[in-house]
């Protein structure tokens, strides 16, 4: 398999972690994704710069929080040799296990976004990481 299409791969193996490590808490994969100074574009303008502040931000999540992120295939681009873009089209669905009794699936509540991840991907030393993640609402619930 050609180089460029191995680096694409591992570059939307990214975008699907992220959403797998987010949907289960998994703060230290979830950071483990990014370079270094990675940033994560938040809500509200708040941005995490460098995977310190990234956790910080992971932290403030409610542990009651349940999220599914359906992720459609990202679109992979290679813009340089060891620099790469990709958008990944997802729907979230998510409910508050404490608002919900016994232990079993959750009712299925209408989907709360549409929209896409916009991610930048960097070679390291350590392989593909994310440069930079924003989630870019396309749908929301009124």
């Amino acid at each position: 398999m050609p180089a460029t299409l191995i680096d694409e791969l591992e570059c939307a193996r990214l975008a699907v972690a992220w959403s797998f490590h987010i949907d289960r808490h998994a703060n230290d994969a979830v950071i483990a994704l990014f370079a270094e100074d990675g940033i994560l574009h938040g809500q509200a303008g708040f941005d995490g710069v460098g995977r310190e502040a990234i956790l910080k931000m992971l932290q403030k999540r409610s542990p009651n929080r349940v999220t599914r992120h359906v992720l459609a295939a990202p679109f992979i681009e290679m813009t340089g040799a060891d620099e790469a873009r990709g958008v990944a089209a997802f729907t979230v669905y998510d409910g508050f296990r404490d608002q919900h009794e016994g232990d079993g699936p959750m009712p299925l509540l209408p989907a709360v976004t549409v929209g896409e991840f916009h991610q930048t991907y960097r070679r390291t030393a350590d392989g593909w990481r994310i440069a930079t993640c924003r989630s870019v609402p396309v749908f929301k619930k009124p």
